[in-house]
């Protein structure tokens, strides 16, 4: 969790895709146990104090501190001062597997639900629409992508963003 780099807004948002429709149920499984060897009370979201008491058992009581406020500051993306299983997914993903043009191409068509190559508005809108992304932050993600402004997101744009990832 601790490599965890913060990212754009689109790149957290297809990281959650990925994480929900293209991982293997294997990768799934082994992400699932590693939540919960950190959610010490099973309430399905991790606190301070229950990463605190794992890193404890690693670490110094002081270097401990330091890396649970790290994790914190990089993974709740929402503020609430609890990391969910979702968080915690898009932090500890293997962005190497998935993050790789092989993949991204066969995200950008999976997307692409008209086939034409490009993403329209409308594409990009119920993509992040069904991954539940708040109205006030749709138009913003758009204009990451679509870089040249011409309304359509081309593999080109899409991948250019999606790989500064790595």
């Amino acid at each position: 969790m601790k490599d965890f780099k913060q990212q754009s807004q689109m790149q957290i948002a297809m990281l959650n895709y990925i994480a929900e429709n293209m991982m293997s149920e294997q990768d799934k499984k082994k992400l699932m146990e590693e939540f919960q060897k950190f959610d010490l009370n099973k309430d399905g979201q991790l606190t301070k104090d229950e990463l605190l008491k794992v890193y404890s058992t690693m670490l110094s009581s002081e270097q401990a501190a330091q890396e649970v406020d790290t994790i914190f500051k990089k993974i709740d993306h929402n503020g609430s001062g609890r990391i969910d299983y979702q968080e915690f997914i898009i932090a500890t993903i293997d962005q190497k597997k998935y993050f790789n043009r092989e993949k991204l191409l066969m995200l950008f068509q999976q997307i692409d639900r008209d086939h034409s190559g490009q993403l329209s508005k409308q594409e990009v809108k119920k993509l992040l629409r069904d991954m539940q992304i708040p109205k006030e932050k749709l138009e913003n993600l758009q204009k990451q992508l679509d870089q040249n402004g011409d309304g359509q997101i081309t593999q080109e744009e899409f991948l250019q963003i999606m790989l500064q990832l790595s």
